[in-house]
């Protein structure tokens, strides 16, 4: 099976309809959701379009789950969106991760979402569609908001930085181990004792 091919939006050029950067001029690839109506992964009932603080979004009138396209998402959890609304609470409760369950299909496209812990250690877990965009299942959009409004995107960025920071100590040491290795490996090469003796 052939892969497609698509222009690049930025240069033209010619590239197989999968890659996310551009290779010749190094722009990145806007993907647009399909144009089908939206269903919802869980009710399959068709999802309602409607506004949330200025931007649409897409609601199942039976769970109350929502859509929300990658653009809007990320409009929608920037700080100073969140900062500006007076309604969002400053206050985060971490509730606990919901029972394990099957990966959901995409709302647009019917391919399988990922499942992603916001910023890892929210613990509101989102479904995700690389091409199309976020699911959130009820209360996910708020708790999401809560936790930006309680400085958790610091938190996160703080757990990343001593993540990094921890992994860069264990690289230092083991690179430290390998110098070793190597002066022991030299001094004792057996070239040099068979040629040069001790």
């Amino acid at each position: 099976m052939s892969e497609a091919v698509i222009a690049c939006q930025h240069c033209g050029h010619e590239i197989k309809g999968l890659v996310r950067v551009c290779p010749v001029c190094g722009g990145e690839i806007l993907r647009t959701a399909p144009a089908a109506e939206a269903k919802c992964p869980r009710c399959a009932r068709t999802l309602d379009k409607c506004d949330y603080k200025g931007h649409h979004i897409e609601k199942c009138p039976e769970c109350s789950g929502h859509w929300i396209h990658a653009q809007d998402f990320d409009a929608l959890t920037k700080e100073r969106n969140v900062y500006l609304d007076s309604s969002v609470p400053d206050d985060f409760v971490r509730k606990p991760p919901p029972p394990e369950e099957g990966y959901l299909p995409c709302a647009c496209c019917g391919k399988r979402m990922n499942r992603l812990n916001f910023r890892k250690i929210s613990g509101v877990i989102i479904d995700w569609c690389r091409d199309c965009g976020w699911w959130l299942d009820a209360g996910e959009l708020e708790s999401i908001r809560a936790f930006i409004a309680a400085g958790g995107l610091d938190k996160s960025q703080d757990r990343e930085i001593e993540t990094v920071s921890t992994e860069v100590q264990d690289l230092e040491g083991r690179v430290g181990h390998l110098e070793f290795m190597q002066k022991i490996l030299h001094r004792w090469d057996m070239k040099r004792i068979r040629y040069d003796g001790f």
